[in-house]
């Protein structure tokens, strides 16, 4: 991945072994705060935080500071961080499972 960017097209990721039930709450929320920096960056950039962006997703226009784009998908940072979280856990293994996934089993926030 190249400084500055948040393209995650198709890096390998190394398997880390998992506690039995999924990720301890700790770690999600770890997850959940370096997914919140994006949003931060994107402010300090001069993103106005009122300005919104389809996502690839959830389908709602959301706030477009913290999007993150995964290969032809474009997140917003609340879909973005439950994809992180569910490939963490080992629910989805690549962003082409997540949309069909996430309406399957109700994943998400949208």
């Amino acid at each position: 991945m190249v400084k500055g960017s948040r393209y995650h097209g198709s890096a390998r990721y190394v398997a880390v072994p998992q506690p039995p039930n999924g990720l301890t709450q700790r770690q999600v929320d770890a997850i959940r705060t370096a997914m919140y920096l994006f949003v931060e960056e994107d402010l300090e950039r001069g993103v106005p935080p009122q300005s919104t962006r389809p996502c690839s997703v959830c389908r709602r226009p959301r706030s477009a500071a913290g999007f993150v784009t995964y290969a032809e998908f474009h997140l917003c940072n609340q879909c973005a961080t439950e994809y992180e979280i569910s490939r963490a856990q080992g629910i989805v293994r690549s962003i082409n499972d997540f949309p069909a996934r996430r309406a399957k089993r109700g994943i998400g926030v949208a």
